[in-house]
């Protein structure tokens, strides 16, 4: 076999990789997955030709920045999760984000940003200093047993990285440590054939040229985040080390003839220590908690003697000392144990963090430096019982009325507060009405027993009370607990005498379609001017208004009220629906001043055509009946026009042969003309009335026998008749049944009318806490008398029964209401003294208020309404 001369197999392989890199040119092919998850990624790349051969038919040079990025900051290049640490000794660090610990340490905190392997800062500083050698990380502390990445690079006078340049790793003697990898200079290891580097002669030097192509070191682990990222240009290795100690490790470029420039040093600090910090702990405030770092090699064996500086970062005031030290640093015992007491500075919840450092003491002998070499976090929670009070009340009232508050209890502790009460001592000229819950008064002092109040939880109190003078008031709540807490919360309210009266007059009923016109005086009862005066009516959807505008209608008044003027204004509102319906004025003042009035009117269906009366009568009986008995006879008149009758006269003729025996009450009889006479004062629209006579057969006859009747009034004097023919028969001749007679007087006439109850208020609106009294009235408009006349009233939630007064007492308390005594006898139009019942408004709104009307005659009885507002102060 020939072998090809040294020169020529080198010329052979070049242009064997010129035509590769032609044929391979533009070809896709399977990109690697960079996670190591899998093999391919589901990509694919490209290959160009100057890729495979590295630039080596180029001579290029790699610049370490574009040149209008180069004084930007730096791009970085991540070197695993590792901290440079300063190597001067640092009696008090600032604390940072946790450092690498060593394998099996435990982490309190995620793991710091990698480390960051630059380019070149400026160009403008290249090019001044000219070509130099960088070595990155210049300074890193490391656990043992772990690979550190060192990159290096030369730049030349215009601040750009230059590739194929020889780059010499050495590794001192005198130091610990090995060279465990080198890393590649171009694809597919072409420079090895070439130039026979990277080679790594011995585990303390390697020989190397800066690479042609950009690098990703992937550590082998799924993330990203460790992964180290590498400039054309630059050249690599790892270092490891199984004991603690320090690796010096110096960077030469033979080519660079300035002595200054061609080398760099890097410097590893090898530590073996694991360390656990004190977990997170709950404790109650007040208390001292004790905070212990372990140290221990990763053997196992503690280690003694270093240092662990705690600091309070953050959250409630604690401290480390009697002397208030808010940052301490303790050395490992024996045991390899920091142990700190972490003081309360205050009675309050909350978390406190604290900031703990592990220090690394300088060696003796000066080859190590003192640093920090690990740092992380930890919290106590402080639990604590709580008690807040918050006060809330109207800022101005009208003088001698409500003021509200609502008073909140809170427990802003994170454990239960035992025994709370809350206690309220009014100032002058205030009076409690009431609260919910019911408080017990002691003297002037009023309180209210909440018992033991659960974390994070408030109780609340609700408080109605009475302003009667004129002033600024300010009312305190005080809460306490059994184990000595306490707070206070207040409320301010300015009291003023009200300066405005409104008062509102206008029909009670119209027709519905008629206008209702409402006069309206207001006026200013003060002794100083009112200003911007403005008027507002809300009426019910059955009123409109006469010029179409929608409810609220809203006026301000052109003009002020001196003290003692009354400015008249009307309004006209259009009644569409029967029935009741209200509306109510609100006028409003500067300085807070508010007025009110409210009117109901009712809407009545329009008059029906009147129509004169018209008379009618009607005689029955039986028609036939035997000498001797007594047969029983009706006479009924009806009006059948819509005006009344007045001066009704009913006169019955009967026969020769029949004898009157008993009528109806009220009759008046003419022997000799054979008649019975009846009258009536007024006979109603529709009304119809019914006469009885009972007649007795005298002597056997078939054609003498007859009742007539007829009836006459003032307005109808044409006598209408009606008759009826009977047949008597001999005794003992058979006929036709006859109802059994009565020697009683025939049952009264059906009574006309009935009961009618009304209800009105003497003052709409009122203030909350304030009072109104209904004026009841009780009529019986029928014809008849009732007995057992019973009158209830029912009120609203917002409105609480006070007193009443009238011809009856009250016999029983209803839910929201009362029974009154019963009447024993109304006589016919008969309109009892009326009653006065005093309610008071327990919540702001509309409310209503019913009463009811029964008697033995009506059980279903009359009712009638009213509505009441209730105001906020």
């Amino acid at each position: 076999m020939t072998t090809l001369p040294a020169t020529r197999r080198l010329a052979w392989t070049a242009r064997s990789l010129a035509a590769l890199s032609l044929l391979l040119a533009g070809c896709q092919f399977p990109a690697i997955d960079p996670t190591g998850q899998q093999i391919f990624s589901g990509n694919s790349t490209s290959i160009a030709h100057h890729d495979l051969l590295g630039g080596l038919l180029h001579h290029q040079r790699e610049p370490a920045a574009a040149a209008a990025s180069l004084c930007a900051p730096p791009q970085p290049v991540a070197v695993g999760p590792i901290v440079a640490i300063p190597v001067n000794p640092l009696p008090v660090v600032p604390f940072q984000p946790v450092a690498c610990t060593a394998p099996g340490a435990i982490r309190q905190t995620p793991l710091p940003p990698p480390l960051q392997i630059t380019r070149p800062a400026c160009a403008s500083d290249a090019i001044a200093a000219g070509p130099i050698l960088r070595v990155t990380p210049a300074r890193i502390v490391a656990p043992i047993h772990t690979e550190v990445v060192l990159a290096a690079g030369m730049t030349d006078g215009q601040g750009y990285y230059v590739m194929r340049q020889p780059i010499e790793w050495m590794l001192a003697q005198d130091g610990v440590g090995q060279v465990m990898a080198v890393g590649k200079e171009s694809p597919l290891n072409i420079s090895h054939l070439l130039r026979h580097s990277p080679q790594k002669v011995a585990t303390d030097y390697v020989r190397a040229h800066t690479s042609t192509i950009a690098q990703t070191l992937d550590r082998g682990t799924p993330g990203r985040a460790d992964d180290v990222y590498l400039e054309k240009g630059q050249s690599w290795i790892t270092v490891s080390s199984p004991t603690e100690g320090t690796s010096h490790v110096t960077v030469w470029a033979p080519q660079e003839q300035t002595w200054e420039r061609r080398q760099a040093t890097a410097t590893i600090y090898w530590v073996d220590a694991v360390w656990q910090f004190p977990p997170p702990a709950a404790a109650r405030a007040g208390e001292k908690q004790v905070l212990t770092t372990v140290v221990n090699r990763s053997g196992g064996a503690p280690v003694a003697g270093w240092i662990v500086r705690y600091e309070v970062l953050e959250g409630p005031a604690a401290v480390f000392s009697a002397r208030g030290d808010t940052a301490l640093e303790v050395r490992t015992d024996a045991a390899g144990r920091a142990t700190v007491e972490l003081l309360p500075r205050a009675m309050q919840p909350g978390i406190t963090t604290v900031g703990i450092q592990v220090i690394r003491p300088a060696t003796g002998r000066g080859d190590l430096p003192q640093m920090v070499v690990g740092q992380g976090q930890t919290a106590v929670s402080w639990s604590t019982p709580g008690l807040a009070v918050t006060a809330v009340g109207p800022s101005t009232v009208a003088a001698d009325g409500a003021v509200s508050y609502r008073v909140e209890v809170t427990n802003n502790g994170d454990l239960p507060t035992p025994g709370v009460k809350l206690s309220y001592t009014p100032p002058a000229g205030v009076t409690v009405l009431n609260s919910t819950p019911a408080a017990q008064a002691f003297g002037q002092r009023f309180e209210w027993r909440i018992g033991d109040l659960p974390a994070r939880t408030t109780s609340v109190v609700e408080l109605n009370c009475r302003a009667a003078v004129a002033a600024d008031i300010r009312s305190c709540f005080r809460a306490a607990s059994s184990d000595r807490l306490s707070a206070e919360g207040c409320a301010t309210t300015r009291v003023f005498a009200n300066a405005l009266s409104v008062k509102m007059t206008g029909p009670e009923a119209v027709e519905v379609g008629s206008e209702a016109k409402f006069l309206i005086d207001i006026t200013n009862t003060g002794a100083g001017t009112l200003t911007n005066i403005v008027a507002s009516d809300t009426f019910d959807p059955g009123l409109t208004h006469a010029q179409g505008e929608p409810s609220p209608l809203r006026r301000a008044l052109d003009q002020s009220l001196a003290p003692g003027e009354t400015y008249r204004m009307a309004i006209s509102l259009v009644v569409t629906q029967p029935g009741r319906h209200s509306h109510r004025l609100d006028v409003t003042a500067d300085g807070g001043q508010t007025a009110g009035a409210r009117a109901v009117v009712t809407g009545t269906a329009a008059a029906p055509i009147a129509t004169p009366p018209q008379l009618s009568v009607r005689v029955t009986g039986p028609r036939t009946q035997r000498a001797g008995d007594v047969g029983q006879f009706f006479v009924e008149v009806a009006n059948a026009g819509s005006s009344p009758a007045t001066g009704v006269q009913i006169d019955v003729r009967y026969g020769i042969s029949l004898d009157l025996v008993e009528a109806t009450r009220g009759h008046q009889d003419d022997p000799q003309r054979r008649s019975t006479r009846w009258s009536i004062a007024e006979l109603a629209g529709g009304e119809t009335i019914r006469r009885q006579l009972n007649l007795r057969g005298l002597n056997a006859d078939e054609s003498g026998a007859f009742v007539s009747a007829s009836v006459v009034s003032d307005q109808t004097r044409v006598a209408p008749v009606s008759d009826v023919t009977q047949t008597i028969l001999t005794p003992g001749v058979a006929r036709p049944p006859v109802p059994p007679t009565t020697t009683r007087p025939p049952a009264d006439p059906p009574v006309a009318g009935r009961l009618k109850v009304t209800i009105g208020d003497l003052f709409d609106p009122i203030m909350l806490g304030g009072k109104t009294t209904y004026i009841v009235t009780i009529t019986n408009e029928s014809t008849a008398a009732d007995q057992e006349v019973m009158l209830s009233l029912q009120l609203a939630d917002g409105l609480e029964f006070i007193r009443a007064t009238g011809p009856t007492g009250v016999a029983a308390s209803l839910p929201n209401g009362i029974e009154l005594a019963p009447i024993a006898e109304i006589r016919p139009g008969e309109t009892l003294a009326p009653y006065r019942i005093e309610v008071s408004g327990l919540k702001a709104g509309t409310h209503a208020a019913q009463v009811q009307v029964t008697s033995s005659r009506l059980p279903t009885g009359a009712t009638a309404q009213t509505d009441t507002t209730v105001n906020m102060p």
